[in-house]
C-alpha cells in the first residue's frame, strides 16, 4: 500500500473492513466466536521524503478529513518522540504505506489475581528436607541448607538464604543475603540485597 497525503479517507475506510474480515476468518477458524473479537487498528506513516516509517495507533469508527488529520497529528507526535523534536519534514508532505488490523479475544474467565492467603503452618509442612550444599563464594565446607516444596507455600511466605524452593517443573536458589517471598499472585520475589 502507498498513498500520499492528502489521504483519501474513503480509500482508507474502504480497506478496514477488508482487514477486519481476514481477521475474523483467521480466529474463527481456531474456534473463537465472532462476537468476542476486539479489534486494534494501525497505520504506517513515513515523511514522504524520509525513510523512517512508523506504525501509530489508528482511532476507529469511520474516516472523514477531521479523521485522516488527527492520525497524521499522532503520527507527527509519535515520530519526534522517537527521533527527537524538529526531525520530521511535514512541508515534504506523508506516505501512508500500511494499514494494520490486529484481532484478540478474551476466551475464559481466568485472570491472574491475588491468591488466598495460606496458613503460616503450611510453610513449615513445606520443608521436606535439607541437604548439605557448598555454596561457592562461601568457603569450602558444605552447609546445612533448607529444601522447601514450592507448591506448598502460601502468599507472603518468605524465607532468608541459603533455602531452595522445589517445584514439579523448575528449582529456585536463593543465595546467601538474599530473600524470597510468595508475593499475591504466587510468583516467587527475590529479594537480592536483603535478609528476612
Amino acid at each position: 500500500m502507498s498513498l500520499s497525503s492528502p489521504f483519501d479517507p474513503e480509500e482508507i475506510n474502504r480497506r478496514w473492513p477488508i482487514l477486519e474480515a481476514r481477521v475474523i476468518e483467521k480466529l474463527a477458524k481456531q474456534g473463537v466466536p465472532v462476537d468476542a473479537i476486539q479489534f486494534r487498528r494501525f497505520a504506517e506513516l513515513r515523511y514522504q521524503l524520509q525513510i523512517n516509517q512508523v506504525a501509530v495507533t489508528a482511532a476507529d469508527g469511520v474516516y472523514d478529513a477531521a479523521a485522516v488529520k488527527g492520525l497524521v497529528a499522532t503520527f507527527e507526535r509519535e515520530y519526534e518522540r522517537l527521533y527527537g523534536k524538529g526531525s520530521g519534514f511535514a512541508g515534504a508532505g506523508f506516505g501512508l504505506t500500511g494499514l494494520q488490523v490486529h484481532g484478540a479475544a478474551k476466551l475464559s474467565e481466568f485472570r491472574v489475581g491475588d491468591l488466598v492467603q495460606q496458613d503460616v503452618k503450611i510453610a513449615h509442612k513445606a520443608v521436606e528436607k535439607s541437604r548439605e550444599i557448598i555454596w561457592y563464594g562461601h568457603g569450602g565446607d558444605a552447609e546445612t541448607t533448607a529444601i522447601y516444596d514450592g507448591a506448598l507455600l502460601g502468599v507472603g511466605f518468605t524465607v532468608s538464604g541459603p533455602a531452595i524452593l522445589e517445584y514439579p517443573d523448575t528449582t529456585v536458589v536463593i543465595p546467601h543475603g538474599c530473600t524470597a517471598r510468595i508475593d499475591p499472585t504466587g510468583s516467587v520475589v527475590i529479594d537480592l540485597h536483603a535478609s528476612a
